[in-house]
This record gives structure tokens, sequence and C-alpha cells, in this order.
């Protein structure tokens, strides 16, 4: 469980891993929040994050259709994190607001094409000119595990009945014409079971 709370102290928080990004974001809008600094961010399941002392105050501003909802202190005006319509039950929580967060290592700078020359990025940090390139999270991985898993098992199903009806056949009929169809079909599903399906499963 990570804990955090506001300057203040008249809001605390907690949540549970995971944790689904590590973020420095150069976005014009939060550099209106962090001070001019890249904003130093982590992403984490909406459904994980509580409240444990007082009560969060919201923001969004009314000139955009699909605005952001803020969510900072009352009294002192903390920004905890935010609600973003690009990220459905997810929130973008403020690095710097949590107890502990020696621990936080960013993965990707994001927004650079607002990058200012005073925001100094590690070197090991890969940057992107918007947004990093999305990948599946967690619960996709599963179930498309799980699908190929299914397609793995027929596949192999396949490829024993197409090596019995082609033993069949060249019993029958070593001449037979479509034999060599037979044998372009197995060696595809060969293919897929010994070379795609490893790097599927990445």
């Amino acid at each position: 469980t990570h804990t955090g709370k506001c300057y203040c102290g008249d809001i605390r928080f907690e949540f549970e891993d995971p944790i689904q990004s590590q973020l420095l974001c150069h976005c014009r809008e939060c550099r209106y929040l962090s001070g001019g600094e890249a904003n130093a961010s982590i992403v984490i399941l909406e459904e994980t994050f509580r409240v444990t002392k007082g009560e969060l105050k919201t923001f969004s501003r009314r000139d955009l259709d699909s605005p952001r909802i803020r969510y900072f202190c009352g009294n002192c005006g903390t920004h905890i994190c935010v609600k973003s319509p690009p990220r459905p039950g997810m929130l973008v929580l403020k690095i710097g607001t949590l107890d502990d967060h020696s621990w936080f290592s960013p993965k990707a700078a994001i927004f650079c094409i607002d990058q200012q020359p005073y925001h100094i990025i590690p070197t090991d940090v890969p940057s992107f000119e918007k947004t990093a390139p999305k990948k599946f999270d967690a619960a996709t991985k599963t179930i498309i595990k799980a699908v190929i898993s299914k397609v793995l098992i027929s596949a192999f199903v396949v490829y024993l009945v197409l090596i019995f009806y082609k033993l069949k056949l060249k019993a029958k009929n070593p001449l037979l014409h479509n034999l060599p169809l037979l044998l372009v079909l197995q060696n595809q599903i060969r293919y897929f079971l010994m070379l795609q399906i490893p790097k599927l499963l990445e």
C-alpha cells in the first residue's frame, strides 16, 4: 500500500499496486501546475485509490469539450491527481504527494514537443513528441494469452489431423495431386507453433 498527503495534511490518501506507468510530462498544461518543470507522475487504477482523510475538491476547465478533472486540497491547494479522458479507469497521481517516492523511476518522457531548453531528460529515459505508443495492460494480456492458448490447442489438433490424413492419402495413392497443399499447410502450422507463439506471449 502506498500512502500520501497534501502539503497542509488535511488530505490523506492511499492506493494499491499495480502502477501502470511512471512518466515525465512536459505539456504546457502540466507546467502550469508543476511550476515550470516537467510533471512527474504515475498512472494508477482509480478503483484502488482511497481518500482516508478529508475531502478532495475538483476543478475542470469549462472551455474544453472533454476536460480533465483535477483533484486538489481546498485548503493548501496541493494538486493530488487528475482523471484524464484518454485514460478511462485510471488516475494520474502527482509523485511529490507520496510519503515515499524515492522509488520513482520514469519510464518515458512525453509531450517533448513542448520541452523547454532547461528541461533535462535522463539519457536512459525514452522520450516522445507526444505520447508513448500504447501497450496492452495486464488484463488485456491475460485475455490475449487465453485466446492464444485455445488457438494453439486447435492448431495442434489440426496439425495432427493433417499428418494422419496425409499418411492415409499417401498410403492409398502416392501421386495424389493435393498432397503438396497438405505439406504447405503442415509447414505453416509448424511455423506458427514454433516461432510465432513465443513472440506473442512475450
